[in-house]
């Protein structure tokens, strides 16, 4: 379930090193200079007049509108979700609108299993649990506005959610099962769908479901890093003709981008050759490896190079 209904990426500055290594933690920073979908993260973004804005180690999200959305998501292969799944965050609720009634400018959003989730509400004064369309769910009166807080949200594998406030218990809930959560897990946090405008500041979000470590890293000066490797984000995304993967290597190597579907189901190889170091980009037509149109949904492109990988989710409707 996602309340559902700036900066582009410059692949010469920001790389990712991922390690073959399997760990568990997916850690953005906006101390690193670095929007979160640099790396690891999927921006969906019906804002296009409020683009993200990084500076002074925070990252604002404004949304004009309720039916604006304005976050950033991993999903599908990017995750393993551990026994007790921890998300934390810094952050401020600036000011936000709002219909009558329990309102928010910020959501926590995550599914453990198919169907299966919640989404933390936060708003001008308060913060809610949700309790599916038309059912309010657990609420607690706290500051949101004053300072950037710590939020740290916990939630187990029988559906206990607690949430701490600056290392303060103060929400308690369940997980709840609905349809509207979709097949695969997923967390994301922004502005899924705000009950008017919003605006919001972030200066971390990190959670220990990643299927591998994932960290945008700035400086590809820095030649420990031996070879990093790019990947945009999907242009357009959703995509309804055709994708634009743009992506760069630190040094020349043999690559792979492929594309996936939700099951984990190669569905098409775009590159896989020998590259020189620099930018490059591949366009997917949205078709498989024999030519024919895929179905609407959701999909992976995967960029691995010398055992290191990045994962971008896309979607594709008709």
């Amino acid at each position: 379930m996602r309340f559902k209904i700036a900066v582009p990426l410059v692949l010469s500055a920001v790389f990712v090193a991922a390690s073959a290594e399997a760990a568990a933690n997916s850690v953005w920073d906006a101390a690193l200079g670095a929007l979160p979908d640099s790396a690891c993260w999927t921006r969906f973004d019906t804002a296009p007049l409020s683009d993200p804005v990084l500076a002074a180690g925070k990252m604002t999200l404004a949304t004009n509108i309720r039916a604006e959305v304005l976050y950033f998501e991993q999903s599908g292969p990017l995750l393993s979700v551990p026994a007790l799944w921890v998300m934390e965050t810094g952050l401020r609720v600036v000011a936000e609108s709002h219909d009558p009634g329990p309102r928010w400018g910020a959501t926590i959003g995550f599914a453990r299993s198919a169907g299966v989730g919640n989404v933390l509400l936060l708003g001008v004064g308060q913060i809610m649990l949700w309790g599916g369309f038309g059912v309010e769910g657990p609420l607690v009166a706290i500051p949101t506005t004053d300072r950037v807080h710590d939020y740290r949200v916990e939630v187990e594998v029988l559906g206990t959610i607690r949430v701490y406030q600056d290392g303060q218990l103060v929400l308690t809930g369940a997980s709840i099962s609905n349809p509207l959560f979709g097949a695969t897990p997923y967390v994301y946090f922004g502005d899924g769908g705000s009950s008017g405008s919003s605006t919001t500041e972030w200066t971390y979000f990190k959670h220990n479901g990643a299927a591998s470590p994932c960290q945008a890293q700035v400086g590809v000066e820095d030649v420990a890093f031996g070879t990093t490797i790019a990947l945009e984000s999907p242009s357009p995304n959703p995509a309804s003709a055709e994708v634009l993967l743009r992506f760069a290597l630190q040094r020349e190597a043999w690559l792979e981008l492929t594309i996936f579907d939700v099951a984990g189901r190669r569905v098409r190889t775009l590159e896989s050759a020998l590259r020189p170091p620099g930018e490059h980009q591949a366009r997917w037509d949205l078709s498989n490896d024999a030519g024919r149109p895929v179905k609407a949904g959701v999909y992976f492109a995967r960029l691995e190079a010398e055992g290191r990988h990045i994962v971008r989710r896309l979607a594709v409707t008709r």
